[in-house]
């Protein structure tokens, strides 16, 4: 966690998300150092569905397909091993770039939270995602 903490991400946090059980973490390395975490957390075994949700550490790495790139094993490797039939994600409105990460992997926009972040002091929208394996070509979990 030390290492993540150095890259800007809040070692207080990563602790409290590492300890439910209902989450599970991907490291995100680039160049050899840690980048960012895809999560999937609010795993519920018995409807089989996750929230993603990913943050990147050092924002001078946007922009080179890491978190696009990291977020698509993520979702592959959510459906292949915990047997997911259906991943959730949500972005503040308006994070184009969060969007293209979310599009680029084969989410599609499913509505809108109305204020329902707060962002520097005000409220903004949150856009809802979701992504179902047959999105992706992927097989459907079995009942």
């Amino acid at each position: 966690l030390a290492e993540v903490s150095e890259g800007g991400l809040d070692a207080r946090v990563l602790a409290v998300v590492c300890m439910n059980p209902r989450n599970r973490l991907l490291l995100i390395r680039h160049g050899g150092q840690a980048c960012g975490l895809v999560g999937m957390g609010c795993i519920n075994r018995v409807d089989r569905t996750a929230m993603m949700w990913y943050l990147l550490g050092d924002p001078d790495q946007g922009g080179r397909g890491i978190m696009t790139r990291a977020a698509g094993s993520a979702v592959r490797w959510a459906f292949r091993e915990l047997g997911l039939q259906s991943i959730t994600a949500s972005l503040m409105a308006p994070n184009e770039a969060s969007r293209r990460v979310l599009e680029k992997n084969g989410f599609r926009e499913a509505g809108t939270l109305r204020q329902g972040f707060v962002f520097e002091g005000g409220p903004v929208d949150r856009i809802l995602f979701d992504l179902l394996p047959e999105d992706l070509g992927l097989p459907a979990p079995s009942r």
